[in-house]
């Protein structure tokens, strides 16, 4: 399971902690309760910059249309590589799509 870290966003706490969750489980809910004074809401998820941009603070549909855009970028750069496509979809398959491929005369298959 993941690691997400969590900020409380009130002013008289502003803890920051880290949890093991579920991904399906990562988003906050009003019902959450803070670890160090044990209110519950405005807990926020915590989005961490790996580029050295130190931390980056996202919403729920801010985090969700991020994973999507990256969803896409992996995909066009699996199928812009044949080594990256033949790795993905496993050896046997790619060689039956290139054995297929040829019998149409490079036509798509």
């Amino acid at each position: 399971m993941p690691t997400y870290e969590y900020a409380h966003k009130i002013e008289s706490c502003g803890n920051e902690w880290e949890e093991w969750k579920s991904i399906t489980k990562c988003f906050p809910t009003p019902e959450d309760k803070c670890p160090k004074c044990g209110a519950t809401g405005n807990i926020e998820l915590q989005v961490s910059g790996g580029s050295g941009r130190g931390r980056v603070e996202l919403g729920e549909q801010e985090y969700r249309a991020k994973i999507k855009q990256d969803a896409k970028d992996y995909k066009k750069a699996v199928y812009a590589s044949e080594e990256k496509y033949a790795n993905i979809i496993g050896p046997e398959k790619y060689n039956h799509i290139q054995t297929q491929m040829d019998k149409n005369k490079g036509g798509r298959w």
